[in-house]
């Protein structure tokens, strides 16, 4: 086995795997599902801090610094997690947007060729 590459699923004999139109929907549509439910948890953590740093500021007003922290950081995360789950929905339908185009394109195709068939036999 000198001189040859390992077959990965990214990687089988050194090329990428094509996946299909399907693949990549279906595989799209997952992420989406993951960053909602890492979104919703994050907005019960932040819901959290938020009601901790209220009752902070309430019976200790110099003690919030920790917790104001952890919020800003989880309100950049939360952020992250819209922006990417955005763009993943604008992929999941630019994707599907391709797979119904082809499919039209397709149909017609088939319907144009069976209009000549049609024809032909008429003609003659």
């Amino acid at each position: 086995m000198s001189g040859s590459k390992p077959s990965t699923p990214n990687n089988s004999s050194g090329g990428q795997q094509n996946l299909s139109q399907e693949q990549i929907i279906t595989g799209t549509r997952e992420v989406i599902k993951g960053l909602e439910q890492l979104k919703n948890e994050h907005n019960d953590i932040l819901n959290s801090l938020y009601q901790s740093l209220k009752m902070l500021k309430k019976d200790q007003p110099g003690d919030s610094n920790l917790v104001e922290e952890k919020t800003d950081i989880i309100e950049k995360s939360l952020e992250s997690l819209e922006l990417g789950l955005g763009e993943a929905k604008v992929s999941l339908h630019k994707h599907f947007i391709g797979t119904l185009k082809r499919r039209s394109l397709l149909h017609l195709k088939f319907e144009n060729e069976e209009l000549s068939a049609v024809t032909s036999v008429v003609l003659y």
